[in-house]
């Protein structure tokens, strides 16, 4: 493989001890896998799309060794692949933003039960038109997401978006991502819980140039209590 940086997403264990580790790759989402505890390793190309340079993508394997990967791609919105065979093959590319959204940045997947997933990012609908021609002002506003499916291996999967800020109070403003989002950097994780609830952490960024915000810089815990169970 080419030499395009090393930085790549967390990576993950399965059930069966295969290790599993995202990265963006030449703008292209890859993803290696080892069998023997990393010392042999296979790369698989996830999907003939670009993944943008910047964000690390993520991955995680449900009890069944279903696979589940999310990137953004080149318009800056996260898509979410499956295999069902180890990486052998993939879906097709699904995008699952909340509806209404223009960019968003930081994707990141937990799996649940099989066929049950929750991704968290940070989402505007403020930016609009061509990429490298987009501005950032201090009225584009970003919140948290929580996207979550329990039919994912399905051939029409439904997803259940909302936001984990009150959006009055947005996370940031201006210009976020892709590579870093201000003082919230990268901070952003999703945990589905034993009562099957995704819970999302964020990082609250918006201090001075946030008119009318609540906090100065805080950690903020968001859940989707609404919705299927996905344990």
């Amino acid at each position: 493989m080419r030499q395009c940086g090393g930085l790549h997403g967390h990576g993950v264990v399965g059930e069966d001890g295969t290790v599993y580790l995202p990265k963006e790759h030449c703008e292209q989402p890859w993803l290696s896998i080892s069998k023997d505890e990393g010392v042999t390793w296979s790369h698989v190309k996830v999907a003939d799309d670009v993944a943008i340079f910047g964000p690390d993508p993520s991955v995680d394997v449900d009890k069944k060794g279903n696979i589940y990967y999310v990137y953004l791609n080149e318009m800056r919105m996260p898509n979410l692949v499956v295999s069902k065979n180890g990486g052998k093959s993939w879906s097709k590319p699904m995008m699952f933003a909340a509806p209404g959204l223009t960019e968003t940045v930081h994707g990141t997947v937990d799996a649940g039960k099989p066929g049950s997933v929750a991704m968290a990012y940070y989402g505007t609908n403020d930016v609009s038109g061509k990429i490298d021609k987009r501005e950032y002002p201090l009225t584009v506003a970003w919140d948290g997401f929580i996207t979550m499916s329990d039919n994912v291996l399905d051939a029409k999967p439904v997803f259940y978006s909302g936001t984990v800020n009150d959006p009055s109070d947005p996370l940031t403003r201006g210009e976020c991502g892709p590579r870093r989002c201000q003082d919230a950097v990268d901070f952003i994780d999703v945990v589905i819980g034993p009562d099957g609830i995704p819970y999302a952490s964020l990082a609250d960024s918006c201090t001075i140039p946030c008119e009318g915000a609540k906090t100065q810089f805080a950690a903020i815990v968001g859940a989707m209590v609404y919705g299927p169970k996905l344990r």
